[in-house]
């Protein structure tokens, strides 16, 4: 009967342990995504910045007298 008792406590402790393994992989999952979409953040801010400049360059020709 101990015997019994120790498969199911085993079966606990892998059922636990996977869960934690999956709870790290979700958490893993989500820093990934977060470090990606703060990569994409500044690449759409440094995107709009070089647009912006370009505006500013062309609206300063065009304002420029001939």
């Amino acid at each position: 009967t101990s015997k019994g008792m120790d498969s199911s406590d085993a079966g606990k402790f892998w059922k636990s342990k996977s869960l934690q393994a999956q709870k790290n992989k979700q958490n893993m999952n989500i820093l990934l995504q977060e470090k990606l979409i703060a990569q994409k953040k500044r690449e759409i801010e440094e995107k709009l910045a070089r647009q912006a400049q370009m505006n500013a360059q062309a609206s300063s020709k065009s304002l420029q007298p001939r």
